[in-house]
């Protein structure tokens, strides 16, 4: 999988190989598991604007640099947010969310599918008929989210089947039948 730097959460994380040099008992008792969840839970939450995480991470004995382990984060509503979490050269922890399309880039995917739409079908949908909304979308197990379209004053569902977030790929199918 390839994840992109705009994906990377690059925050000022507590560093791996520093932990041993805190003069905080409590600090340097925290493993790298731990301070992988404490960093999603608090600033990747917070990034996401998506409310509450609750991060599970696998623990890692010998954290090597550019290594990486695979988190998992609930939200509020039973959505699961996969995390790549890597040990960078400076023993820092990256982060990088493998299936969230985030708020600044939904107009890309609305924009893109309008076009897609309007050269499949022929109609004269505007960028505005098209809604994501306003917030992260967590894709589903089948790499998915759903949107709306409004097309004559009726709502339809545009389900996205995401291929690359980073690159804008997707495949499209509109409901066949408006929302009632």
């Amino acid at each position: 999988m390839t994840v992109s730097r705009s994906q990377m959460l690059l925050l000022a994380l507590i560093p791996i190989a520093a932990l041993a040099a805190c003069s905080d008992p409590a600090i340097e008792a925290r493993s790298t598991r731990q301070v992988a969840e404490e960093t999603i839970n608090s600033k990747l939450a917070d990034e996401l604007d998506l409310g509450d995480l609750v991060a599970r991470c696998p623990e890692v004995n010998s954290p090597a640099v550019n290594s990486s382990f695979l988190c998992m984060a609930t939200t509020s509503d039973d959505q699961t947010v996969r995390i790549e979490a890597t040990i960078n050269q400076a023993g820092r922890i990256d982060l990088a969310t493998e299936n969230v399309v985030r708020a600044e880039a939904l107009d890309g995917f609305e924009s893109r599918a309008v076009a897609d739409l309007n050269g499949a079908t022929g109609s004269q949908l505007l960028e505005s008929d098209l809604e994501c909304g306003d917030q992260a979308k967590i894709l589903n197990a089948s790499k998915q989210m759903v949107c709306a379209v409004n097309n004559n004053n009726q709502v339809y569902d545009v389900t996205f089947t995401v291929d690359d977030i980073e690159r804008i790929q997707f495949d499209l199918e509109v409901a066949r039948l408006p929302r009632q």
